[in-house]
């Protein structure tokens, strides 16, 4: 048997159960900067949770990483962010945010 360790117990629980959320990328549409903690909803339910939010000066636009039910973290699913007085659409993006360079 493979020697004890801190965390062990939970990756044991992951490996049974599966996984049942992902980070991933978000790009908000507009110019509004989502914030940490912000719910992400798909159809009215709450999905997800932001973890963090800014302004990318690279890419010229808000973007945000959060955590989404398995089943919502498609590249291209279409979310929305609260952003308190309202939502905002957001494509789920796999990140790194920054524009690729072309050879």
């Amino acid at each position: 048997a493979k020697a004890s360790f801190s965390g062990r117990e939970a990756l044991a629980r992951i490996k049974q159960e599966g996984i049942k959320r992902r980070l991933v990328g978000l790009l908000p549409e507009g110019r509004r900067i989502p914030r940490h903690a912000a719910a992400i909803s798909s159809e009215g339910g709450q999905v997800g949770e932001l973890t963090s939010g800014g302004y990318s000066p690279s890419l010229g636009r808000p973007i945000a990483l959060g955590y989404v039910g398995i089943d919502r973290a498609g590249q291209g699913q279409r979310l929305q962010i609260d952003l308190g007085r309202g939502s905002v659409e957001a494509v789920v993006s796999k990140p790194p945010f920054f524009p690729m360079k072309s050879d």
